[in-house]
């Protein structure tokens, strides 16, 4: 009779989420990691089925620990599972990705996990964002990805006068590091137009890839063919990633 007075339990404020999240998949990095080193399956196991079995167990200690999580969404435990054993390099990235693929279709999950669907991320500043986004984050190189990227010293690398080069026509041309999951490759790229911020090394950026050229990978000092990317500085970003998408600062216009 008492328990109908009782206080009603809120979800908790986006801050509250954004701090118990990073330290729920931190608890539940150390289990995977101890989980993924002492429990052997036989050859050929699947890491969809290692990943569920684990879930198990973790679900007892998240509801136990982080209860107050469960009440701002059903899936929060699967989302913090997931991005726990992506930060844990257990296992190459595709491979994860793979198994998270099974298990979201196995669990009914509406919320993608590649977009980990949990509280915003901030950053310190977009070298951080850049790295997470290299080692935790999809990044597929074809014609007309949008891919963050960091803005490099053309001074310090090609030997260039000033940082970053302004035309005539107002437009800014940058040398640019793409995210990639082995950390990133380098291209030359100018802005979509003259309107827009001006650019500055350290500065983050979205980037999107229009073709590939040999000649233009021949003629780069980077042995790396993925440099003959030709491509498009569309704007800055803010180090801020929600919603499986990084947060839009400003854009470039014609």
């Amino acid at each position: 009779m008492f328990g109908l007075f009782k206080k009603k339990v809120s979800p908790p404020t986006v801050d509250e989420l954004q701090t118990l999240t990073a330290m729920a998949c931190e608890d539940i990095k150390a289990k995977w990691l101890c989980f993924d080193g002492k429990v052997h399956f036989k050859t050929g196991v699947p890491l969809s089925f290692k990943i569920d079995a684990f879930a198990e167990s973790a679900h007892v200690f998240f509801k136990s620990k982080y209860s107050s999580l469960l009440l701002a969404s059903s899936e929060l435990f699967w989302l913090t599972i997931f991005k726990a054993v992506l930060q844990s390099n257990t296992h190459p990235k595709g491979e994860v990705n793979a198994a998270i693929a099974e298990l979201e279709l196995k669990h009914k999950l509406t919320v993608s996990a590649s977009s980990v669907g949990l509280p915003p991320f901030y950053y310190k500043d977009g070298y951080a964002a850049f790295e997470d986004a290299c080692k935790f984050m999809d990044c597929p190189l074809h014609e007309g990805a949008f891919l963050p990227a960091i803005v490099l010293d053309l001074r310090e690398i090609l030997g260039e006068s000033t940082a970053v080069q302004r035309h005539k026509d107002g437009n800014q041309l940058a040398i640019l590091k793409i995210a990639s999951s082995d950390g990133g490759f380098a291209v030359i790229a100018s802005t979509l137009g003259p309107k827009g911020p001006l650019l500055k090394p350290g500065d983050f950026v979205a980037w999107r890839a229009a073709k590939y050229s040999k000649d233009v990978a021949a003629s780069m000092t980077a042995k790396d063919e993925r440099s003959g990317w030709i491509g498009l500085i569309v704007g800055t970003l803010k180090p801020e990633h929600r919603n499986g998408s990084w947060v839009e600062n400003e854009r470039f216009t014609p």
